[in-house]
């Protein structure tokens, strides 16, 4: 006889190390299966964002509407939009939503190893003593009695003092780059110049950078001007710690990374080197607070993975940070910041972009039209935010919810820490080309077409290595840097607005959302080069490009 006994769900892959959080089960009687407490990554971030209004006791409308919410997937944008502008309200509301969306997350996420489960505060309380040892590899190239200049790569060519001040007052121009970039590159520029001012910072101060390898990072550039760099990335990855090593070559700086089971051996250190950021957050906290005892650290949070995975390590390298900054005083933070996100914009940023959109050509105002404003839609919320300042929407819907969310817990840390009395460095890094974009057909394309959208620009990741570095620089040595906890500020998020390499999201006269799809199409004609198999192209990548945005 058939048994009447319902079906046991389907297998999942038990994930190990940090973890989304179990929900309640769900009715799943009429598919004949059991359904115990599962992860709903849509679930987490409504609850997040509730917690956050809850916290503040305000946005009862904003509330009502994200429980009502059944297309978290398409108007997830809407909803983080709703977030800023309440948060904007105050310097308090804007603390006390941090608090309660990072709380929330923190006191949810699970930490699970060799199948027990724990809170990520019991979990970073109890590492596995001895799993990682420390090596070391040093430049081979003496450090400069003149002082040291900042390179940046832009178009081939290196740029330094007056070529690289040129290009900056240049960028300024076009509105690709807010002014205060100019000021804080060029006191970068002259710290590293004076070999005796120089010395003493470097000589006193190690730059953690978990996701040492990633695409857009501070590693390369930091090597160069010979500062000492702790770099954390995967085990298990020879490729990457030989690129990592490669970076230290013909420099002056000094490399310092983790390394388990028989570290004397350098010929095979690739081998041994690095940690899992989501399965050994507590080892590698652990480590980092004893390692290099007489510098001061500044720990950068760059490590990045697709999709439901950009939360998990977001929240891994939050719980390192924080274990880290509550055991060695004096430990800042640094992270990096998407244009493609939700900000306060400065009065002038916001007054140039009304004067692009006005100033468009016939074939954008046609777009808008034909589209029903979907399309070349005004760079305006119409949210007059604090005195001085407005909201700007920079959200794509493709780039999708869990990465809105893991950079929106990377600010609730910085507005928190700040307010502890943790200097923060968090900038605005401009679109960069990196293999993630370039290997995507849709994104490659999309980019490519952006220049019609003056003053838009894509730099190459080298590019954004540079200046973003030359940025944290400014933050971690420049007393008068609003990073500097000490330095008062109108608005907590007003951090955010400083020295913002926002690459021309800002200044634009049409919303990045409803720039997306014309920006494909111009980018699939200039890739056809005008050719007549475009034409059928362009209605294609329209239809693709509707249904993925």
């Amino acid at each position: 006889a058939q048994s009447s006994k319902p079906a046991p769900w389907p297998h999942r892959k038990v994930e190990s190390g940090v973890c989304w959080p179990l929900h309640p089960p769900k009715d799943c009687s009429k598919r004949g299966h059991q359904h115990g407490p599962s992860i709903s990554t849509s679930a987490s971030a409504i609850e997040a964002l509730l917690a956050c209004y809850e916290a503040a006791q305000c946005g009862t409308e904003e509330q009502a509407s994200l429980r009502k919410e059944r297309r978290w997937r398409f108007q997830y944008p809407h909803h983080f939009l709703d977030h800023v502008k309440t948060a904007a309200q105050s310097p308090e509301v804007a603390r006390a939503m941090a608090r309660g969306g990072l709380s929330y997350l923190t006191d949810r996420f699970r930490f699970v190893r060799n199948g027990t489960t724990l809170s990520l505060g019991e979990a970073m309380a109890q590492p596995r003593s001895g799993l990682l040892e420390t090596f070391e590899l040093r430049g081979d190239s003496p450090r400069s009695t003149a002082g040291m200049a900042l390179r940046v790569p832009y178009k081939g060519k290196w740029l330094s003092g007056e070529a690289l001040a040129r290009q900056l007052d240049a960028w300024k121009s076009s509105g690709v780059i807010e002014p205060s970039c100019i000021g804080a590159t060029r006191f970068t520029m002259e710290l590293v110049s004076s070999a005796e001012r120089w010395d003493a910072c470097r000589g006193s101060h190690a730059f953690v950078v978990l996701g040492a390898g990633a695409a857009i990072g501070p590693t390369a550039t930091l090597l160069s001007l010979g500062a000492t760099v702790i770099a954390v990335d995967l085990h298990g990855r020879p490729k990457i710690w030989k690129n990592i090593a490669q970076m230290v070559k013909g420099t002056c700086g000094r490399l310092i990374l983790p390394v388990r089971g028989d570290s004397k051996r350098k010929g095979h250190w690739t081998d041994t080197a690095g940690a899992d950021l989501l399965t050994e957050g507590p080892e590698v906290a652990e480590w980092l607070a004893r390692v290099c005892p007489e510098l001061t650290l500044t720990i950068g949070c760059y490590g990045y993975l697709d999709g439901q995975k950009f939360v998990r390590i977001a929240m891994a390298m939050d719980a390192i940070a924080t274990r880290v900054v509550a055991t060695r005083p004096g430990t800042s933070l640094a992270f990096l910041a998407s244009p493609t996100d939700i900000y306060l914009r400065p009065e002038a940023a916001s007054k140039w972009a009304g004067e692009r959109f006005a100033a468009r050509p016939a074939w954008m105002r046609a777009a808008n039209i034909v589209s029903w404003g979907e399309f070349c839609a005004e760079n305006r919320t119409r949210v007059k935010a604090r005195e001085g300042y407005d909201v700007v929407d920079g959200t794509v819907t493709q780039q999708g919810p869990n990465y809105m969310l893991a950079k929106r817990l990377q600010q609730w840390r910085s507005i928190l820490a700040r307010a502890s009395g943790t200097l923060v460095s968090i900038n605005i890094a401009p679109a960069s080309a990196t293999r993630s974009v370039t290997h995507n057909t849709l994104l490659r394309i999309a980019y490519k077409g952006m220049s019609l959208f003056e003053p838009c620009v894509t730099f190459m990741p080298d590019t954004t290595n540079a200046v973003m570095t030359a940025a944290l620089l400014r933050d971690v040595f420049d007393a008068k840097s609003p990073a500097n906890p000490a330095q008062p500020i109108s608005h907590p998020m007003v951090l955010l607005a400083d020295n913002a390499w926002h690459g021309g999201v800002w200044t634009t006269g049409m919303t990045t959302k409803s720039s997306a799809v014309p920006s494909a199409v111009a980018g699939l004609v200039l890739e056809n080069k005008g050719t007549l198999a475009t034409v059928a192209a362009v209605g294609a990548a329209a239809v693709v490009f509707r249904s993925k945005l």
